[in-house]
């Protein structure tokens, strides 16, 4: 009884699902034409199955967001086998393009994709699928003029060797394989598709990756391995991809280059290195790049971007970026001496770059056109640092600017645009435009220095003054010297040839030479002052005898 109602209930839940299934299938919308195809929307009916009938004229199947745990059979039409080429013919309808993108695909039919041979875009995003279900010779049964392949959002966890091969899919031109937990590339897994042009790897968990994985990818213009765990990059790795155009290395875990990473005569012209743990500019490896034009250098722990190698010069590049560098305070003289020849400048969100250098450029300045300097710690900036009559393009904005004397040249510059420049000081002009501010606002600023003289004058000053006034009141009793006729006498220093006996018998010299004037009546004894000359020797005698 028991296993009778479980069989029971079994074929109820098959038939409301199938019965369901039929219901949703009749909801698709109908076909509508889109970029000149015959379009059938089928995404978000929460189906599981394909609709029986399928229709035959619907060139674009959408099955989305559905709940297709198996990729299903598709039928193509017989007329397709030859006639892949031919488009809007009322005749011939085939499968260009088919979505199965988040479902919850995690295994195929076995002759999923046999049948359509003109197949030109599979979808299979965001599944469940892993690298095991790949080894079923999925892609070797039809698809053969398959050219846009997306896997991305699976969990892979590898892309195992002969997965993609290029016998099968010789017209494949773009493989996304982002996000989808790649650990391990083998080397032969996409290699040999001579038309390959895009290969997208990012947001994986690669560490390494090996010299030939690239290999004989001849025509490969974009390659994104952006967020990985890559650290160095190896000798060579890059060597083949001769026609590369763009390298996406950003946000992984690189500090070095190999000196020959790049191939020599390589055509690449963009390199994003942002978003990784390089110290400095690997210009060794970079002089290989002989064409290259668009350089990011962002988010990196560099304190400085200086070439120690005089002999390097990218005259290539035309666009360089260098934001949001953490370590970075200012901009030497020379900093860009490298890159002579850059239109466009972006030097934004380093929030400590605090000054620039008046000769950072070092007058690589002829074809410059267009800089950015927003969101910096700029605090002043030199007039003379850029060619402003030739730019097209200047951003100020977001950076604490000290509107002084250095700035007054902004009111009058017309590449300066108005509220770009809002001043974070001094006070008494701090939120304010500095191109609605008069020239005599901008002052010099009260430095540290400036206010330690103030204070040092403010204090000397007055002592010197109260000690000259000193020196002015007690300027007569501060005789220096006293004139005696015939010999000078220093009243306070003893004369070099004298000391002070001889001063006491001068002076009773004199008073004995002025009693005996006095007595012989040739002098007046009230007169105060004698003037002295220097006694003879027979006066010395007779002064002598006398005494």
């Amino acid at each position: 009884m028991f296993q009778a109602t479980m069989i029971r209930n079994a074929i109820l839940v098959l038939l409301v699902t199938v019965l369901i299934d039929n219901v949703m299938s009749e909801s698709c919308q109908p076909i509508k034409i889109e970029k000149g195809l015959n379009y059938l929307n089928c995404s978000w009916e929460g189906i599981s199955h394909i609709p029986d009938p399928l229709d035959d004229t619907a060139e674009v199947l959408d099955f989305s967001n559905n709940n297709f745990l198996e990729l299903p059979y598709l039928s193509e039409s017989q007329e397709c086998n030859d006639n892949c080429h031919v488009i809007n013919d009322s005749k011939v309808h085939c499968r260009y393009d088919v979505s199965f993108s988040r479902n919850d695909i995690f295994t195929f039919h076995e002759h999923a994709l046999h049948s359509l041979r003109c197949l030109r875009t599979l979808d299979l995003s965001y599944n469940d699928i892993k690298a095991s279900i790949l080894h079923e010779r999925t892609f070797q049964e039809g698809a053969y003029k398959l050219e846009n392949l997306i896997l991305r959002g699976n969990p892979l966890g590898e892309l195992p060797d002969n997965v993609i091969t290029a016998p099968f899919m010789s017209r494949i031109r773009y493989i996304d394989l982002s996000h989808c937990q790649l650990k391990e590339i083998g080397e032969n897994s996409v290699d040999d598709h001579a038309q390959l042009s895009t290969l997208n790897l990012s947001y994986n968990q690669l560490k390494e990756i090996k010299g030939s994985t690239f290999k004989a990818l001849k025509n490969l213009r974009v390659l994104d391995l952006s967020h990985n765990k890559l650290k160095t990059l190896g000798h060579q790795v890059f060597a083949d991809l001769t026609n590369l155009d763009s390298l996406i290395l950003a946000d992984n875990e690189i500090v070095s280059f190999a000196r020959h990473a790049f191939y020599r005569d390589s055509r690449l012209q963009t390199l994003d290195l942002s978003l990784n743990s390089l110290e400095s500019v690997p210009y060794q490896a970079l002089q290989e790049l002989s064409e290259i034009k668009h350089l990011i250098l962002s988010y990196n722990p560099m304190t400085s971007v200086s070439n120690p190698y005089q002999s390097i010069v990218m005259s290539s590049v035309k666009t360089l970026e260098i934001e949001g560098m953490g370590a970075m305070t200012k901009m030497s003289k020379g900093s860009l001496a490298a890159f002579p020849s850059i239109v466009t400048l972006s030097l934004r969100k380093n929030r400590n770059l605090k000054s620039i250098d008046l000769e950072f450029l070092a007058d690589n300045t002829p074809n410059l056109r267009e800089v950015y300097l927003d969101y910096n710690g700029l605090h002043t900036l030199y007039e003379d640092s850029f060619p402003w009559e030739q730019l097209t393009t200047m951003r100020l904005d977001g950076n604490p600017w000290l509107c002084d004397y250095r700035l007054q040249w902004m009111i009058r510059s017309t590449a300066v645009q108005p509220k770009s420049v809002i001043c974070a000081g001094p006070v008494q002009v701090q939120g304010r435009d500095i191109k609605a501010l008069h020239p005599s606002l901008l002052q010099r600023p009260y430095t540290v220095s400036y206010i330690i003289t103030i204070i040092i004058l403010s204090i000397s000053l007055p002592v010197v003054a109260i000690f000259g006034y000193f020196l002015w009141k007690r300027r007569n009793h501060l005789r220096c010297c006293t004139d005696i006729q015939g010999r000078y006498v220093s009243v306070y220093t003893r004369d070099a040839d004298s000391d002070n006996e001889d001063k006491v018998d001068i002076e009773v010299k004199i008073n004995h030479r002025r009693l005996k004037a006095v007595s012989n009546g040739n002098a007046d004894d009230s007169q105060p002052f004698i003037t002295m000359e220097k006694p003879t020797a027979t006066e010395d005698k007779e002064e002598e005898e006398d005494l």
